[in-house]
């Protein structure tokens, strides 16, 4: 079998590589036909947006691409961010300045923050749309 050098320079066995892979696809397939997921983005993504919807007692929107919020929960509109960061990163999300531009054009009122630990969801934090304030104040995952 053909292998081929990986950054760390181990040697992957192609078809060690092929099965692994023929799994993640189906996985993938997966988590499609049961709704979970909804696009070929990172799956972390539509999983986010589902938790936050199921947990707000809301909807996920239509449109994958909508340009400032994710979920309607009564009157909410959340903007639903994925945060996937090493273990021993603190730092919170920071919203950005494009964040904000967005609130201001179809009007987010809350952030949603949902932490991947290992690629479980392990903290799910809510911050008010404030222009004045960073999320990393008050939805920075705690006690990590």
């Amino acid at each position: 079998m053909k292998s081929r050098s990986t950054s760390n320079t181990e040697r992957i066995d192609v078809q060690t590589m092929s099965d692994a892979w023929r799994q993640y696809v189906e996985a993938r397939h997966n988590l499609n036909r049961r709704g979970v997921t909804r696009s070929n983005r990172a799956p972390e993504t539509d999983l986010t947006e589902l938790l936050v919807a199921t947990a707000l007692n809301g909807r996920v929107m239509e449109n994958r691409n909508h340009p400032a919020y994710d979920v309607e929960a009564g009157k909410f509109r959340v903007q639903v961010k994925s945060v996937n960061k090493a273990a021993t990163n603190r730092n919170g999300y920071t919203v950005k300045q494009t964040d904000k531009g967005l609130r201001e054009v179809n009007g987010a009122s809350h952030y949603a923050f949902v932490w991947f630990d290992d690629f479980v969801p392990d903290f799910v934090g809510q911050d008010p749309c404030d222009p004045d304030r960073q999320a990393r104040s008050s939805c920075a995952r705690h006690g990590a």
